[in-house]
């Protein structure tokens, strides 16, 4: 991956926590539990390879893989990417971070939600998880539960939890990709409801409030896309507990 790709990033967020995705779909940089605390994904800190030792990303990748196309779900901050393999297969992975009413509030926890769905045929895939702590000084250790990974990362505890078999995320293993996966990043509590199930609502919902907010907006009659995900961009860079406005999502990184 060239220094070019590497910069090509896509932002997701909910005004309590955000990330950059590259072009296939992995996690490169997020400072949980808030934009100014540590990277628990640091990845823009060193060269990215498919070497063993890399850290710093949340990534899932194809077997033979033959393309990658990204783009939003229509006015959201909801992040779509489709990797296809060279036998045709393909998979979807949507990500977004949880932004919706509830009990007559605003709901925006500090995590993220990914859902793997196949598209065609069953592709192969491979799952790295790998945070990091101290600035991706140290890998972060898993700690192993039924259905999800424990990971102390210094500045934040947090919890990958899961549908799909936890071994196959934590020793990083190829499987087929046959039926959906749901991925929950939080913090280091116990889940308490279906994940599968929320997953699903919880995406329906980011999308709707999403959705709504961008029909708040004033909008000129040209270039209406262009202005209403630069709006969204712009609303991702919002803390929205204080009302303060983060100069870049990569904190001290120009």
């Amino acid at each position: 991956m060239n220094a070019r790709s590497d910069l090509d990033l896509s932002p997701i967020g909910n005004c309590a926590v955000n990330a950059l995705i590259d072009r296939q779909g992995a996690f490169v940089w997020s400072c949980l539990p808030r934009p100014d605390g540590e990277p628990v994904f640091s990845a823009l800190l060193g060269p990215r390879s498919a070497a063993a030792g890399e850290a710093g990303v949340w990534s899932i990748t194809c077997v033979d893989l033959a393309a990658s196309e990204q783009a939003y779900l229509r006015n959201t901050a909801v992040l779509r990417t489709v990797l296809r393999d060279q036998r045709g297969a393909a998979f979807e992975i949507i990500d977004f971070a949880p932004r919706l009413r509830q009990h007559g509030r605003i709901h925006r926890p500090a995590a993220f939600f990914r859902i793997v769905r196949p598209i065609t045929g069953a592709p192969r895939i491979t799952m790295r998880f790998r945070p990091t702590g101290d600035y991706g000084e140290r890998l972060a250790a898993a700690r192993v539960g039924s259905n999800h990974a424990s990971y102390d990362c210094g500045g934040a505890a947090i919890r990958l939890t899961t549908n799909a078999p936890v071994s196959h995320i934590v020793q990083e293993r190829t499987f087929r990709l046959e039926t959906p996966l749901a991925f929950y990043l939080g913090p280091d509590e116990p889940y308490p409801g279906d994940i599968a199930a929320d997953a699903d609502r919880m995406l329906a919902g980011t999308c709707d409030d999403w959705r709504e907010w961008v029909r708040t907006l004033s909008l000129p009659l040209d270039w209406q896309e262009a202005v209403i995900r630069a709006a969204i961009a712009l609303k991702l860079c919002m803390f929205e507990e204080t009302g303060a406005i983060i100069a870049a999502m990569t904190t001290s990184i120009p």
